[in-house]
């Protein structure tokens, strides 16, 4: 048997969730940063400070009809995942930095917190560099 059948044979004996939370579960086996996806409010954000950031948008352009309404709802939605952008970076430049060993513990605090943060960039170019394409993958799509 080749290994293309014997991955088929397998695949008929997986048939997914059964339950509703096992659905939805695994519906977010693939998400990662929640920047090129239709879920907008990841499970771990806050859904009232969502609808409150959402009712400042419609407060302030008070749409009228429909593709106004869309409109609005696409601006916040992008506001809303540009935010997100800002902590991972923040986050992400922290670890690096974090994982760096301090390498001049005689000077002065200034170079040694411009060192710190070009080598939490350099470890982390990749992952940045990923941010910046999903994030441009985003804009594109709204």
């Amino acid at each position: 048997m080749s290994r293309v059948e014997i991955n088929r044979a397998n695949a008929r004996h997986s048939t997914g969730p059964k339950t509703k939370a096992g659905k939805h579960r695994s519906s977010l086996n693939a998400l990662r940063h929640g920047l090129t996806g239709q879920i907008i409010v990841l499970p771990a954000e806050d859904l009232e400070a969502y609808q409150r950031h959402i009712q400042c948008f419609v407060r302030e352009y008070k749409p009228k009809g429909a593709t106004e309404s869309h409109l609005v709802q696409s601006l916040a939605d992008c506001a809303w995942r540009q935010s997100r952008v800002s902590a991972l970076e923040n986050n992400l430049l922290t670890l690096g930095i974090a994982r760096q060993p301090d390498p001049l513990d005689d000077a002065p605090q200034q170079v040694q917190d411009a060192l710190a943060i070009a080598a939490g960039l350099d470890s982390q170019t990749r992952a940045l560099s990923n941010l910046s394409i999903s994030w441009a993958a985003a804009g594109a799509a709204v």
